[in-house]
């Protein structure tokens, strides 16, 4: 039996995107004197440092570490867009043509950065990581102390991996760098 052929000649086709054109990678510098540079203070108070879990009462012990990020970043600093007062008297008309403009300033500047147009020097403010170190001290049932063992989980800034990423299930590195690229893309900006 002869294999069936389609009577339509193959046209090639090109793909629908756009090919990325990176930017030369800049020089890797050092990081500022990192004695002379308190680390910001956490968002939200910190967690308690020993704590047990309910499923398998075991007993943990937690440790924050906030790490310099990579240094200097791409992109320049953008100050965050002024959102318009609230004026009681303005109609809705008003209120929504601000907002349009306000939006569409925004989209601009994205789009500026996406296409290498946007002005302005690298940011040289330095960014800073949350590294959280669990380790598993004891269990309540047997009642001893287990040595070391424990699992760091990398949080990072907002411009890396979010921490709210679902990746218990993950197992390896590179699962964890899929997930970023699913997420949030892989620019590496």
């Amino acid at each position: 039996m002869s294999p069936r052929t389609s009577t339509l000649p193959y046209t090639p086709t090109s793909p629908g995107w756009t090919s990325v054109h990176p930017r030369p990678l800049r020089p890797i510098r050092a990081h500022p004197n990192l004695n002379n540079i308190q680390p910001p203070p956490l968002p939200s108070p910190p967690r308690p440092h020993v704590f047990h879990t309910t499923t398998t009462d075991a007993v943990y012990r937690l440790s924050t570490h906030l790490v310099a990020a990579a240094y200097p970043r791409l992109a320049p600093d953008i100050p965050p867009f002024e959102i318009p007062a609230y004026t009681p008297g303005a109609s809705p008309a008003d209120r929504r043509e601000k907002m349009d403009r306000l939006v569409k300033q925004a989209i601009e500047t994205q789009t500026a950065y996406e296409e290498g147009r946007l002005d302005g020097e690298p940011s040289e403010k330095l960014l800073w990581n949350c590294v959280n170190r669990y380790v598993r001290t004891s269990t309540s049932s047997s009642g001893r102390t287990t040595p070391g063992g424990g699992i760091t989980l990398f949080l990072a800034h907002a411009n890396g991996f979010h921490k709210e990423a679902s990746c218990f299930y993950i197992v390896t590195a590179r699962g964890l760098m899929y997930l970023g690229w699913i997420d949030v893309g892989d620019d590496a900006s």
